[in-house]
């Protein structure tokens, strides 16, 4: 007699799928707005710890910085008038606690009395006055002024600016289609 053999049926554990396949990590993490936004700020503070790491100015008193000024140590000066700080480089061989650049802070009314001292001493190079502008995303976000009844209009317009701002870093996060629906 012949048996017939029915075949044996084989059961597979199935393996669980991961919520985050191990290779795609990656880059699903830079497709989110908020990596951007981090990478964006990372780079600008280092990219500002940078530039301004050569000309480094030690701060000291205000009044030291007009004892220099009277003495005639002073080789070039610089007011910057939104910061209120008076900047100086000293001539060779002067130094104020050890520095030849040297900037220290005053208050509005001291500018005149400043003016006034570096016109009666000046320096062998020309003293200036800057007046730094603002930066032009600053303005427009500023450009409201402080929010007044409706706030959230201010808060929409500032989300947009990000957004914007985001889309200009990462395009291929504005390229996708939304998946919110409005009703």
């Amino acid at each position: 007699m012949a048996e017939s053999k029915k075949p044996e049926k084989k059961f597979q554990i199935k393996r669980p799928k991961l919520p985050i396949k191990p290779g795609k990590t990656p880059q699903r993490l830079t497709r989110r707005p908020l990596f951007w936004i981090l990478v964006a700020i990372v780079l600008v503070t280092f990219v500002g710890q940078i530039s301004s790491g050569g000309n480094q100015f030690t701060k000291v008193e205000t009044s030291q910085v007009m004892g220099a000024i009277t003495r005639g140590d002073v080789e070039a000066a610089t007011i910057v008038d939104r910061a209120q700080i008076i900047r100086i480089v000293l001539k060779p061989g002067s130094a104020i606690d050890g520095a030849t650049k040297v900037e220290a802070s005053y208050v509005s009314g001291q500018e005149p009395i400043l003016i006034d001292l570096l016109s009666a001493t000046p320096p062998p190079k020309e003293w200036n006055v800057e007046v730094p502008k603002t930066n032009i995303f600053v303005s427009i976000l500023f450009k409201q002024g402080a929010p007044k009844k409706d706030g959230a209009s201010t808060v929409i317009s500032l989300i947009l600016g990000l957004t914007s701002a985001l889309c200009i870093l990462n395009p291929e996060a504005c390229s996708r289609p939304s998946t919110v629906r409005m009703i």
